[in-house]
């Protein structure tokens, strides 16, 4: 027997209308654990990119603000700071950055962990062994999950490929209307 996942779909309010989310949210039973690869990073071969120099890499703009009062925090990654681990021989094995943002009373945090080339290493197809319900949104497959934690708070989730890049989006404390419209701005639809 294959077990299908719970899935739900929230309702987003326009400023006209009301329209259905079109992200179908996999409920989760517990909190997705996070999938490491095992490989080294070599502190020898991390180099430091400024914000401006990610946007060139990744092709992709990061804004300053986002919806539901969210502001870019920082930007992190394995090496400490922005940036990539590149060998001696110019291949690039690891490039992963996290864009944390939040709010000003600090009980919102949304992080987007992007890759050239690939999802993420914390992808949440690779954290469960059951199959989750996508998505599509423009054309783009979107995996998207939602777990409430034992203190009531939801906790949201989303997966995709767009542009050559993938992304991981994590979500505490963020509504599903407000978790749309950041994706929305992140595949230039917003």
């Amino acid at each position: 027997t294959v077990l299908q996942p719970e899935v739900s779909s929230a309702a987003a309010v326009s400023s006209s209308n009301t329209v259905e989310n079109p992200l179908v949210f996999n409920k989760l039973k517990k909190q997705p654990d996070q999938v490491f690869q095992l490989f080294a990073l070599m502190t020898d071969d991390f180099h430091a990119m400024t914000a401006a120099a990610l946007k060139e890499y990744y092709g992709a703009s990061f804004p300053a603000e986002l919806p539901g009062g969210l502001t870019q925090q920082e930007i992190t990654s394995p090496g400490g700071g922005p940036g990539i681990f590149q060998r001696k021989s110019g291949e690039i094995y690891f490039d992963g950055n996290r864009y944390v943002y939040g709010d000003s009373e600090k009980k919102k945090l949304l992080t987007v962990t992007v890759a050239k080339g690939h999802l993420p290493y914390t992808d949440i197809n690779e954290a469960y062994d059951h199959p989750l319900t996508q998505s599509e949104i423009n054309g783009i497959p979107i995996t998207a999950a939602s777990y409430t934690d034992t203190d009531g708070q939801s906790l949201l989730y989303a997966e995709f490929l767009f542009q050559g890049n993938g992304y991981f989006l994590y979500a505490d404390n963020i509504s599903t209307d407000a978790f749309l419209k950041i994706l929305l701005i992140l595949i230039g639809e917003g």
